[in-house]
Formats: structure tokens, sequence, C-alpha cells
């Protein structure tokens, strides 16, 4: 005999069978509506617009501008969580999927953008006009504005449809957890080169344009500091190369050579000792008069490769003496004496040559802005070097005829240090 309670029963446990069949998992018909899913669409739609159309177009015309981009880049970050909120304020469901994600969302990122635009308008009065670490460290920062973004949205998307069908999220989140800490493991490196992007910019290692040596003397032209590599130019192979922050921070002695403030060089030439010294004594003179005479109003000299050039030398800095002596192994006579020619350059990276080409000199790379802290021309930094090694070549040959003119035997090598 079936009591009054039972009855009751049989139709609700068919209810309850039938809801859990139903693929929208308790969320009723809405589920598969568009107005459950619009102001998530709708917000997504918005970012998407942002990022991939509106974002690349700034960057075609704020190209090479620094100070400009990095205001677009904050400005912009502000109008893409201005228009979310925007979006979610007009869509404004407390049934749609997603509803407390989003206001949630948009409440923080409102705030941040209000905390950047702050921070944008305090740099601008106090960085006018002026060149430090701090402009291109925060442009840096700005450029990762965009795939902040779009991860955000992505983790955003996830998040209210699993919330939505009501999944337990707790074994993805240890899943996550595992995959973090191995990752984590991975990219120990990485997190160096990206410490050491910070350090390069804060303490103005050197800049995008600039030379510099490492490597035993390897000379490179910066084209693009990134967060994990440097990109730079090799200037002995003109070949494109990838240098890990890590080594141009905390690695090897980095040159900067874009920031020389001379050029000098140094030559020890052995004399033979058996030399009268009035042989050594003109040798010096005849020496000195090469050096000398490069000082002389409208002097120029023609080189071996048939190009006459203006005087490359600071004559008044330049030198030559004898340096040292050495004894030969007998006693009572000298094996050799070392002659020192030390020959200043008049021009050097950050001090190039005058311009001899029409029109107005180029002052700096195609992409690279001038800074007024560094305001060499960065596009001329390499024209000192044709006449520089010309003159040197020409007047090593000339010490080299005198130094045979008075010596009875040849030298035998000749020193460079």
């Amino acid at each position: 005999m079936e009591t009054k309670g039972s009855k009751k029963a049989g139709p609700k446990r068919k209810q309850d069978d039938s809801q859990s069949a139903n693929p929208s998992f308790g969320m009723g018909d809405r589920f598969l509506t568009l107005a459950f899913w619009w102001p998530m669409m709708c917000v997504t739609l918005g970012i998407l617009i942002m990022t991939e159309i509106v974002y690349p177009l700034s960057d075609m015309v704020l190209r090479g501008m620094q100070v400009a981009r990095l205001a677009c880049e904050c400005l912009q970050f502000a109008a893409v969580w201005l228009i979310f909120a925007g979006i979610v304020v007009y869509t404004w469901d407390l049934k749609a999927a997603g509803h407390k994600q989003l206001v949630a969302m948009a409440t923080i990122m409102v705030a941040v953008s209000i905390m950047i635009i702050i921070f944008l308008g305090s740099f601008l009065i106090q960085a006018h006009g002026k060149h430090d670490a701090t402009r291109e460290l925060a442009l840096d920062v700005a450029i990762g504005f965009r795939p902040f973004i779009r991860i955000i949205l992505v983790l955003l998307i996830i998040n209210v449809i699993v919330k939505a069908m009501g999944v337990d999220t707790g074994e993805i989140v240890m899943l996550l957890a595992f995959l973090i800490l191995g990752i984590a493991f991975a990219i120990s490196g990485v997190l160096t080169d990206i410490v050491s992007h910070v350090f390069i910019r804060i303490d103005e290692h050197f800049y995008e344009g600039e030379i510099i040596s490492i490597y035993a003397g390897r000379e490179f032209q910066v084209e693009k500091i990134n967060w994990r590599t440097t990109v730079a130019l090799d200037l002995g192979t003109r070949a494109q190369v990838y240098i890990p922050n890590r080594a141009l921070s905390i690695g090897d002695t980095v040159t900067n050579l874009s920031r020389d403030n001379g050029r000098k060089i140094e030559y020890e030439i052995p004399l033979l000792g058996g030399l009268a010294a009035e042989d050594l004594q003109e040798i010096v003179r005849e020496c000195w008069a090469l050096v000398m005479a490069s000082g002389e109003e409208g002097y120029t000299f023609k080189a071996a490769d048939g190009n006459t050039y203006p005087n490359q030398l600071l004559t008044a800095k330049s030198m030559v003496n004898i340096l040292s002596m050495s004894e030969a192994s007998g006693g009572g006579e000298f094996a050799k004496f070392n002659l020192r020619l030390q020959l200043w350059g008049r021009y050097f990276f950050s001090n190039p040559p005058p311009w001899q080409g029409t029109g107005q000199a180029p002052t700096m790379l195609e992409g690279w802005s001038e800074s007024p802290r560094l305001s060499f021309p960065r596009k001329r930094q390499l024209d000192w070097k044709d006449g520089w090694f010309a003159q040197i070549e020409h007047i090593l040959m000339e010490v080299k005829g005198v130094v045979e003119k008075h010596s009875s035997k040849h030298i035998v090598s000749i020193k460079t240090t």
C-alpha cells in the first residue's frame, strides 16, 4: 500500500533526473540564449577592437616617438578598461554569465588605469626634456600592456565559462600549480635576463643605437633591448646577434664605445741596439717631424687606397720618444731600444669628422630617437675609421723608411700595444 508521502517522492525524483540530463547544468533555458552571454560577448569584442585594430594603427603613427608612444600606450590601456567598464554597466544583467566576475574585473582595472594615468602625468611633468632610465623602463613596461590585456581576456573567458557550467575548479587549480612550478624551474635563466634588463635600463649601460664592445673586443651596435635578449649588429660580420641580457649586466665587461671622449693608439718599434747615438737621435727627430707636420694648416695626405684625407691626428697630444731599452745577454752592449709612437685621434665614435656630403648631416638612425643627453650623431659614429686608419698606415710606412735609412739592418717586427 502506497503512502501519501511516497506518491510525492516519485515525481520529484523524475524531475531531478531530467535536470541532471539537461545540458544547461541547472541554468535553465538561459544557458543557451544570446542574452545570457551578451555582456561577455560585448566586452570581448570591445577589447579585441582596441588591441587588434587601434593599437596597430597607433604604432604606424607614433613609430620612433618614444615619449608620445609611452603616453599613447598608457592612455590606450586606460581606454580599454574604461570601455570595458562602460560595456559592463550598459549590458547590466544580474542573471547573465559572469556578471560578478565582469563587475569585479571592471572595478579593479579602472582603479589600476587611474593610477597609471596619474603616473603618466607626474612623469611628463618631471621628465620633460630629459633623458633618463625611467622613461626607457616605463616604455618597456608599457609595451607589455597589450599581451597583458590579451592574457586577462583569455583567463576571464575561461573563468566565466567554468563558473557558468558549475565545474569544480579544484583539480584544475592543482594541475596549474604543478605546471607553474615546472615552468618556474625551467625559466630560472629567463628570470635572470629579465632582472638584468631592468639593471641595464636603470644603470644606463647603453641605449639603442650605441656601439658596445664585449667578448674580447668584438664590436656590436645595439638595435633593440628586449626583456630577455638584446638584439645587436655584429660590426665584424654584419650579422644580427641575440645577446642574453645577463651577459651584458652581470657577465662579461661591457665597454660603451659610443660614450668615448678620445682616441689613442700606441706602437712600440724596436730599434737595433748597435745604432750610433747620432742615428738614434735622427730617427727620433725625423719621426717627430712626421707627426708635427700633420698639425700644419691645410695638411692632407694621400693614402694607399688613392684617396686624399685631411689630418686625422690631434697633433698637440701625440708623442714620439724612446720608451725603454734592454741589455744584451753578454753585457756591455744594448740589445735594442724601443721607440714609442703615441698617436691621438682628432675624431672618434662620439665626435665624427665634419660632414662632407650634400645637404644637412644625418644625426640619427631611423627609429632611434636622439636624446638630449647623448646628442652625438649616431648615424655617423663610424665615419672616423677610414681616415684614421689611413693616416696610421701612412705614418707607420714613413717611420719604417726613416728607421731603415739610419739602420744597417731591417727591423724585425713591430709590436702594437
